[in-house]
């Protein structure tokens, strides 16, 4: 039974890291220098919009304060709904709404929810190739005005909640702008940073699940 299990493990490491090894080298060159040009960050505190698009085109829009701190704290707290919140922390994820699906879950104990609290620090953090090996995900890149645009497209037996992530940045300063997330029933919810601040002291009771 252990050797099964090891022989598993060096299996999806292999699988894992097919996708990574044939991200095109100018994609996977961005990758590096967002990865590096977003390793020294500490913290992000932020305005943040999120709109979520439904298949048939409705959207709903809610508005809040985004908080992150390296390695592993994230919190959205709502002020439109005022009183939602999502948070993440060392040891469980939240979710809050008045109107809606609320939970909190154990990360050590519920295997989805790690995989959904990793993809929103990765996306975060810039943490990109990491960020495509557990989706085992196709990457592409563009640049425009500016803005570098980077799509995952996730492999179709690995997809377990996200199809499609798709993350913008700053060129000038390789900063996340925008985070686009289209689950598995085609709804698309995207937070978009609003005059992001770095390195700014955050209260630890703003990752406290209440």
């Amino acid at each position: 039974m252990k050797k099964l299990a090891v022989a598993l493990i060096a299996f999806m490491a292999v699988v894992l890291s097919v996708n990574a090894a044939e991200i095109p080298e100018k994609t996977k060159s961005i990758l590096t220098k967002i990865e590096k040009a977003n390793a020294s960050v500490t913290t992000i505190t932020s305005p943040v919009t999120e709109t979520k698009t439904m298949p048939n085109g409705k959207q709903f829009v809610s508005n809040g304060n985004f908080y992150f701190s390296s390695p592993n704290l994230l919190a959205i707290h709502y002020t439109k709904p005022e009183g939602d919140y999502l948070v993440i922390n060392a040891k469980n994820i939240a979710q809050k709404k008045k109107n809606g699906k609320s939970f909190n879950m154990s990360l050590k104990k519920n295997e989805r929810m790690q995989v959904l609290s990793s993809t929103l620090l990765n996306c975060i953090s810039g943490k990109l190739i990491a960020l495509a090996e557990m989706h085992n995900a196709t990457v592409k890149s563009s640049e425009a005005n500016g803005v570098i645009t980077v799509t995952f497209t996730a492999d179709a037996k690995a997809a377990k909640d996200f199809k499609m992530i798709e993350l913008t940045y700053d060129k000038a300063t390789m900063r996340i702008k925008t985070m686009a997330l289209t689950d598995k029933n085609n709804i698309v919810t995207k937070y978009t940073m609003d005059k992001p601040q770095y390195g700014s002291a955050i209260p630890a009771s703003t990752f406290e699940i209440k």
